[in-house]
C-alpha cells in the first residue's frame, strides 16, 4: 500500500476477488478510483451496503477475472487479486485471468497477488500429539485426511504444478505451484520485475527453496 501511495499518478485501481472487502477500506482511501469485483454477486451487493456510503470514489460489480470485458485496455494503475483467489480456478483458466489483467493494467503498473505454495506441501496438516483429547482427534483427524484425500496427486510433488483439496472441512480444492513455473507463466503473460515475497513481506530469492518453502504461500509483486 505504502508503494502504490508514493508512485506518481498511480490513481486507478482494480480489486478482484474482494469477498466481502475485506481490502477496501485499505486501498479505497489510497487512490483516487477504487473500482472492485466478485465472481459472487452477493459478495458485490455486501460490498455496496457496506462501503457504497462511505467511499465516494469505489464502485463495484460482478466480474470475471477470465473475462474482463467491461474493462478497457490499460485501464488500471494497479490490479490486486488478494488471498490466494487466484487458485480457484483451473491451470488454463488461470493462464486466461493473467492474461486479462496484464491487459488491463497499463504499461508501468503493478499486479499483485497471492498464491499456494506447492514446496510447502510436505509441511500441510502435520500431526502433533496433545493431551488433550479434541486436539488429538482433530490433529489425527486433518493428517489422516488431508493425505487421503489427495493420495492421487500427493505423489507428484516433482510436477510444476497441481491442484489440492485441502480447505473448509477438505471440500475445496485448490491450485499449487512451483515459484519458478510461477515466474513462467507470468513472464509468458507479458508480466516481468517480478518479485517474490513471503508471508510476512519478506522479499525471497526464487532461487532459494530452503526459504521460500517455509510459506504456505507466497506473493508475487509484478511490473507490466
Amino acid at each position: 500500500m505504502d508503494e502504490i501511495k508514493i508512485r506518481p499518478g498511480f490513481s486507478r485501481m482494480l480489486d478482484i476477488g474482494v469477498g466481502g472487502g475485506r481490502t477496501t477500506r485499505h486501498f479505497a482511501q489510497a487512490v483516487a478510483d477504487y473500482q472492485a469485483g466478485d465472481y459472487s454477486k452477493q459478495m458485490v451487493e455486501s460490498c455496496i451496503r457496506r462501503f457504497g456510503a462511505e467511499f465516494k470514489n469505489a464502485r463495484f460489480d460482478f466480474l470475471d477475472a477470465r473475462d474482463l470485458k467491461q474493462y478497457e485496455t490499460g485501464m488500471f494503475d494497479v490490479v490486486l487479486f488478494s488471498f490466494n483467489g487466484i487458485d480457484s480456478v483451473s491451470h488454463d483458466d488461470r493462464l486466461k485471468a493473467f492474461r486479462e489483467i496484464r491487459r488491463v493494467v497499463k504499461t508501468g503498473g503493478i499486479f499483485l497477488f497471492s498464491t499456494h505454495n506447492i514446496l510447502a506441501i510436505p509441511d500441510l496438516y502435520p500431526f502433533y500429539f496433545s493431551l488433550h483429547p479434541w486436539r488429538l482427534f482433530r490433529s489425527l483427524y486433518n493428517f489422516m485426511m488431508f493425505r487421503w484425500i489427495n493420495r492421487a496427486v500427493l505423489g507428484c510433488r516433482s510436477d510444476n504444478h497441481l491442484t489440492l483439496v485441502d480447505s473448509r472441512r477438505f471440500t475445496i480444492a485448490n491450485y499449487y505451484v512451483q515459484p519458478q513455473e510461477q515466474l513462467r507463466q507470468l513472464e509468458s503473460c507479458g508480466f516481468n520485475g517480478v518479485q517474490i515475497m513471503d508471508m510476512h513481506g519478506n522479499t525471497c530469492p526464487a532461487d532459494d527453496p530452503a526459504m521460500l518453502k517455509k510459506n504456505a504461500w507466497l506473493h508475487y509483486w509484478c511490473q507490466a
